[in-house]
């Protein structure tokens, strides 16, 4: 696979942007290039299916990709909304292994395929490309663990408010922006569209949400945000 001079720049953007693999030398950055192949899909096509087998994993160049499982009912639930830089489907890495879920474009994608056998044989010959990837597989432990500890022990206004606190970074910033609608982002949080959109509103009243500016941009009370917390 030849790729040009742009899509190299490309992918290695999207691995500079991505929390592990930004910290490593550019000889790293370039070898992950080599073995990445870019592929684009359209809004609302299907990246990866639920039970095909894992060939490899994906890192997001441009555009959103939603991850999510579809209940005996027929229901969606989102499991997780990837951006640029962002790595999925790093269950390939194990020997043996289907896809445990679907990948939808939310949007026009760009991403980059890695195949299983290329990554793993550069994973066993360096460790230092070896930890950068475990640290991809704690973060996404980690926060499997959160969203199943805020479906099981809060509610539904409390899972908002412990998602807006997420998004301003503990109180770093008061404007939040959301790459997604507002009905998806429900969905993620496990809330039905409507019962969110009434928390939204008791939000405004309450002035924790001081500004909204379309339905994808907040401007938020971070003390009182922080305050209705520890409620």
């Amino acid at each position: 696979y030849n790729k040009s001079l742009d899509q190299r720049k490309e992918i290695e953007n999207a691995f500079k942007n991505n929390l592990f693999f930004c910290h490593l030398e550019d000889k790293y950055i370039r070898m992950l290039s080599g073995i990445t192949t870019v592929k684009s899909f359209k809004k609302g096509e299907t990246i990866i299916k639920e039970g095909e087998k894992a060939m490899g994993l994906y890192i997001v160049i441009e555009g959103i990709v939603k991850i999510y499982k579809i209940s005996k009912d027929g229901k969606e639930h989102i499991i997780h909304i990837f951006g640029e830089g962002e790595i999925f489907a790093e269950v390939s890495l194990a020997e043996n292994q289907t896809y445990p879920a679907w990948a939808e474009a939310l949007t026009d994608v760009k991403i980059g395929f890695i195949p299983r056998d290329l990554i793993l044989a550069n994973l066993r010959k360096d460790p230092t490309l070896a930890l950068a990837m475990i640290g991809v597989c704690i973060l996404r432990l980690k926060n499997l663990v959160l969203s199943i500890e805020n479906i099981k022990m809060k509610n539904a206004r409390e899972r908002t408010l412990f998602f807006l606190w997420e998004m301003t970074e503990k109180g770093k910033k008061s404007e939040v922006t959301f790459s997604i609608t507002q009905n998806q982002l429900s969905l993620l949080l496990g809330i039905t569209p409507e019962t969110f959109s009434r928390i939204i509103k008791k939000l405004k009243e309450e002035n924790i949400i001081l500004k909204t500016s379309g339905n994808r941009k907040f401007i938020l009370a971070i003390d009182k945000l922080k305050e209705s917390l520890k409620r």
